[in-house]
């Protein structure tokens, strides 16, 4: 076997990390806990991504000494990815930065220590009355401090019931990992990511800036259908300013020899706020997402990362191309009665990578509001020239396509 990437997570949403690995003349070990996990690479192993040590043991047990680096879209599987990569003498986080990346209240805590933070956020272990003091004056969002995939997240209006409340905050605990509760002020304004990149020596890259839309058909939930990288529909100088707010939200969590993914959000009083960040990027969104909206090669720069090399803290954005995560976002019990796709809509230039249509495409699915992430019914990978692949133009082929899929 070639060296290998380790990559933790078989999750159909992988695939192009699977494809960038297969064009590049890569093996690729896929590690799930499930037998039944959509890839399965040139070699599978049927273990918790949680558990590193019986990951790098079976490495081991089939004779492999060295590797290319180890990559994951989970959360939860950073300290695995961060524990193989040093285990094979590759660069990694330290332990104080990899705690940063895990548990939001230490983020949080930090930034507003820092100045970045511009809201109020505060970490519970048991429900207390002065949430409800705080729901008096301000809207709440009520979050796990360690999770995924948008599980147990609630939005609140202010002066909402108790009950109301209590419920909110009893979703976010059952979906928490540590069972401590982030209850935060919920603020309107444009929500954004940034993608970086960070070297063992300190030196930062952003590689893309998405904007980010969230569906309506869900309940009291903030779920995203669409993230549009390097998108014209706001001036290249707030992505630079973004880039560099991103840049210090990374550095100063101590993030190093790692990629970083940040949530934010542009406030309605013009101020940035951090809302989260990852250790780790998301499958398509590293390959091919960033890279075609960037012009470089995002996943491949990691792996030279891990093996030593500096990068020059070059941003690249605001480029000639962009590209799309567009998720299928149906209305609310509709069925599909004539089924096609987004792309049939779409100007001929804009071309989509790769693709989920099963539901849309199945005569009579029945299509229902959306509680997570894994709920969300198929996508498109979009890529087109930033002048051409626009929200408006996309916004447009959407309703096109769902008034032909849901009428006879």
């Amino acid at each position: 076997m070639n060296k290998p990437v380790v990559l933790l997570g078989g999750n159909v949403l992988n695939t192009g990390i699977v494809d960038y690995c297969r064009q590049h003349g890569y093996s690729v070990i896929v590690v799930d806990w499930s037998p039944n996990a959509s890839l399965k690479g040139d070699l599978f192993f049927c273990i918790d991504v949680k558990d590193f040590r019986s990951i790098i043991e079976s490495l081991e047990n089939h004779g492999i000494y060295s590797i290319l680096g180890a990559y994951s879209s989970i959360d939860l599987a950073v300290p695995s990815v961060n524990a193989i990569n040093a285990h094979y003498g590759l660069k990694a986080m330290d332990k104080e930065a990899l705690s940063h990346a895990l548990r939001k209240s230490v983020m949080t805590q930090i930034w507003s220590e820092y100045d970045l933070l511009n809201r109020f956020s505060k970490v519970y272990a048991s429900f207390e009355y002065d949430i409800v003091e705080l729901n008096v004056r301000m809207n709440l969002i009520f979050k796990p401090n360690v999770s995924s995939s948008s599980r147990g997240i609630t939005i609140l209006p202010k002066e909402s019931s108790l009950e109301d409340i209590e419920s909110a905050y009893n979703k976010a605990q059952e979906e928490s990992f540590d069972k401590n509760v982030i209850v935060e002020e919920f603020i309107q304004g444009q929500e954004f990511t940034c993608e970086m990149l960070g070297d063992a020596m300190g030196n930062v890259s952003v590689y893309a800036i998405s904007v980010k839309y969230h569906t309506q058909n869900t309940e009291k939930n903030k779920i995203a259908i669409k993230l549009h990288y390097n998108s014209s529909s706001y001036p290249d100088d707030l992505y630079e300013r973004i880039a560099e707010f991103g840049k210090s939200c990374y550095k100063t969590l101590g993030f190093h020899a790692s990629l970083g993914h940040l949530e934010l959000i542009l406030k309605e009083d013009g101020f940035l706020s951090p809302i989260e960040i990852g250790a780790r990027s998301s499958g398509f969104i590293t390959n091919p997402l960033v890279s075609k909206a960037s012009g470089k090669d995002f996943f491949g720069d990691y792996l030279s990362v891990l093996h030593g090399k500096t990068i020059t803290g070059e941003d690249y954005i605001n480029g000639e191309q962009s590209s799309m995560y567009f998720f299928y976002d149906m209305p609310h019990n509709t069925r599909c009665k004539k089924p096609s796709c987004l792309v049939n809509f779409l100007s001929n230039d804009i071309d989509s990578l790769y693709s989920n249509r099963n539901k849309i495409q199945t005569k009579d699915f029945v299509y229902a509001n959306i509680a997570n992430d894994n709920e969300r019914i198929g996508y498109e990978i979009l890529t087109g020239n930033r002048d051409i692949l626009t929200i408006q133009h996309v916004e447009k082929a959407e309703q096109e396509f769902i008034n032909y899929n849901t009428n006879d």
